[in-house]
């Protein structure tokens, strides 16, 4: 009869134990997964807050614009300012030829003849222009004596600046913006004493036109004509633009010699005494915004500012090439013109002259 009983002796297999349930491996997958999904969750909550509650628009600031022109088709002689130039209501901008009718009754605009041209008040004309002159250069003076004082102003603050910069006290685009401010003042002064050199010159040459000049012939040579100004009557005769404004050449479109049709734009002057933005907003926008509303801007270097529309204009305006997206059809937009709310804000607004700006406003 088999043994049933196998168990001969002990053994060998042993069970470990499990250990310590509680030491486990922490799970990063986790936490990656849950961070991932709250910046998901995070950037659908802020698109729509931004999509549905607020509407924004693209703008650049500018000054008011006037386009000069002359009534006549005429040929510019000599331009006495350039573009960036600053100019008083009453300075002479150029001389120009009108238009002369010839024997055909056709036109033509021609320089001969003009070694000698008639001026019936040469001289009142030259006590003028060296009247302008004097006080331009007297109020370049007090503008070199201001943009000094606040050249003091900003290297006395651009140590401090630098200090709460170091500190994360301020942003670093509040340190650019004072070494900016710094170095604009220098270009002004240095810009201004150059001008009031050149008007000193200009000044100069009036007198010696002046002397040479015979009453009873009441003539002057051209060249002298051409570097100095003139002005005249009657036909065939030079004259002189002046200008109607106070403000700043924005562009010279023409040249000295070149032939200026009446539909032509010779000169563009900004207007120093209001400044503006000039907004494009979308067309499914417009039941959002009317005349009156307050706006939130934002300029390039993240300065924020406010401004409330003053008016639209009629139609709609082709959104400017800078804030057009490439490869994307022509964008038709609602145009319209942004004022400070304040004195305060128009003075900072004059920094960012020509510069482009973000304008947002809450829908409801």
């Amino acid at each position: 009869m088999k043994s049933i009983y196998f168990k001969r002796k002990n053994s060998v297999l042993r069970v470990m134990g499990e250990g310590n349930p509680k030491a486990r491996n922490t799970n990063y997958d986790r936490y990656i997964y849950f961070g991932i999904l709250s910046l998901i969750i995070t950037y659908v909550v802020y698109y729509l807050i931004v999509k549905f509650l607020y509407i924004r628009a693209d703008g650049h600031v500018l000054y008011d614009d006037v386009k000069i022109r002359l009534t006549d088709d005429s040929r510019i002689i000599k331009f006495f300012r350039h573009e960036g130039d600053s100019i008083c209501r009453g300075d002479t901008l150029f001389t120009y030829l009108p238009d002369q009718q010839n024997e055909a009754g056709g036109t033509g605009l021609s320089l001969s003849g003009l070694g000698v041209t008639s001026y019936a008040n040469q001289a009142d004309w030259i006590d003028k222009e060296i009247y302008n002159l004097e006080k331009k250069i007297a109020l370049n003076k007090i503008e070199i004596s201001e943009q000094t004082s606040m050249l003091k102003m900003y290297k006395a603050d651009l140590k401090r600046v630098k200090n709460e910069v170091t500190l994360d006290a301020l942003p670093h685009s509040r340190l650019e913006s004072t070494q900016n401010e710094i170095a604009r003042a220098h270009s002004a002064i240095s810009k201004l004493n150059q001008e009031n050199s050149q008007l000193n010159g200009l000044i100069k040459k009036l007198r010696d036109i002046a002397k040479d000049y015979n009453p009873v012939k009441r003539s002057v040579n051209l060249s002298s004509l051409t570097s100095a100004g003139g002005n005249g009557d009657g036909d065939g005769e030079v004259q002189v633009f002046y200008s109607p404004i106070d403000g700043i050449i924005n562009r010279v479109f023409l040249s000295d010699f070149e032939v200026a049709l009446r539909q032509d734009d010779i000169l563009s002057v900004q207007r120093k005494s209001r400044i503006y933005v000039k907004a494009y907003f979308e067309q499914e926008d417009m039941d959002y915004f009317k005349e009156g509303d307050t706006l939130d801007l934002k300029f390039p270097d993240g300065t924020k500012s406010r401004g409330y529309i003053k008016r639209f204009y009629f139609g709609t305006y082709p959104l400017p090439e800078e804030f057009q997206k490439r490869y994307e059809p022509l964008k038709r937009t609602i145009a319209a013109d942004i004022l400070p709310a304040s004195k305060a804000e128009e003075q900072r607004w004059k920094v960012y002259n020509k510069l482009s700006v973000e304008i947002v406003k809450y829908k409801y």
